[in-house]
């Protein structure tokens, strides 16, 4: 799945592969391997695309959307009401 947002997120800002490994430090064939599911950006990498994209690891990762939350809190629904941990 990460290749889907990573492709998204880089043709939402209008760039190229090109544009956006010059932008990380990175080779366009590393640009190219994330978004075709052949090779997974290391953790330096994974920082840096969260910081250009200002989202966060969790939606290039899994999906997910922010949750609104500060501080990356998550708020659980339960009986007795929500609770954030």
């Amino acid at each position: 799945m990460i290749h889907k947002q990573l492709t998204d997120l880089r043709t939402r800002k209008g760039l190229s592969q090109e544009e956006l490994a010059n932008e990380l430090g990175v080779s366009r064939q590393a640009i190219s391997k994330w978004e075709t599911g052949s090779g997974y950006p290391e953790t330096d990498n994974l920082i840096k695309l969260v910081s250009f994209y200002d989202t966060s690891a969790d939606y290039i990762l899994f999906g997910k959307e922010d949750n609104g939350m500060p501080g990356g809190l998550t708020r659980v629904a339960g009986r007795a009401g929500d609770m954030v941990v």
